[in-house]
């Protein structure tokens, strides 16, 4: 199963999730990555990857905006090139896909997304999987009670609450605990803890030293027994305020903080 993805023994395999770039993406309180683009062009991805790999992260959830797939060939193929892109260097992380979408999904389009992504898989970009267990995986968004489409080459992963699947929570000490009996768990970077008050925005980790995002992320990893899958959301979700990709307000505090406890953890520091 998983553990044979890891390169070493009862170590936790660690993902992030990813948001492909937007206007709807970015934050109204002015936020912004550093380096800056305009739009998802082939330099986003290949600086974002770069990234990801100096990150330490063994895999990507990229996240498949459902209306825009269904509604956008642009965006389809955009997330096409990015999977040729990760498979042309293999010092990146692999992709698996992650479905966000706000409620279940009609039969017909699961099946043609399915299919495109078999295609995918078995084409020039297949490399560019990750695998779990021999197999693809695509995550389901926690409002997706169901998937009404299956294939061989992929494994389908629920997050929704009442599946019991996975634990997804802001990651105060006590959950950081009850992680540790998950074989699947989410990690948030947890960065808002509540909505701006008078135009103040209040952070679960402080930015100078992302102190708290070290405590819990550590309290996960070194537990007598982490979890077998650990994703860390996110690498860039700036619409709830959950991210550690260097920005231009806030600098890349949380970046380094989850670059060393993912090198420490697998023996780099």
């Amino acid at each position: 199963g998983t553990e044979a993805m890891v390169p070493r023994a009862a170590a936790t395999k660690i993902l992030i999730l990813y948001h492909p770039y937007g206007a709807g993406l970015l934050r109204p309180d002015g936020i912004r990555p550093v380096p800056d683009y305009n739009g998802w062009p082939d330099e986003r991805m290949e600086k974002d990857f770069g990234r990801l790999a100096a990150l330490g992260v063994d895999a990507v959830l990229v996240t498949v905006d459902w209306k825009a797939w269904v509604n956008e060939i642009g965006r389809r193929e955009r997330y096409e090139r990015l999977l040729g892109l990760v498979a042309a260097n293999p010092a990146w992380p692999r992709v698996f896909w992650w479905v966000e979408a706000a409620d279940d999904v009609a039969g017909q389009d699961a099946a043609t997304f399915v299919q495109w992504a078999a295609a995918l898989a078995g084409g020039k970009h297949g490399e560019g999987f990750g695998k779990i267990g021999g197999r693809r995986m695509i995550a389901l968004s926690p409002a997706l009670e169901r998937w009404p489409a299956r294939h061989p080459a992929f494994t389908i992963r629920f997050t929704h609450p009442e599946r019991g699947e996975w634990t997804w929570s802001h990651p105060p000490t006590s959950w950081c605990g009850r992680a540790a009996t998950m074989d699947q768990a989410v990690l948030r970077t947890g960065t808002v803890v509540q909505r701006p008050t008078k135009g103040v925005v209040r952070w679960v980790f402080g930015r100078s030293a992302a102190a708290r995002l070290r405590e819990a992320l550590t309290a996960v990893l070194e537990a007598e027994e982490p979890p077998k899958i650990l994703c860390l959301a996110s690498w860039n979700d700036y619409r709830s305020g959950d991210f550690i990709e260097p920005t231009r307000e806030l600098g890349d505090a949380a970046f380094k903080a989850v670059r060393q406890i993912i090198g420490k953890q697998r023996g780099r520091q």
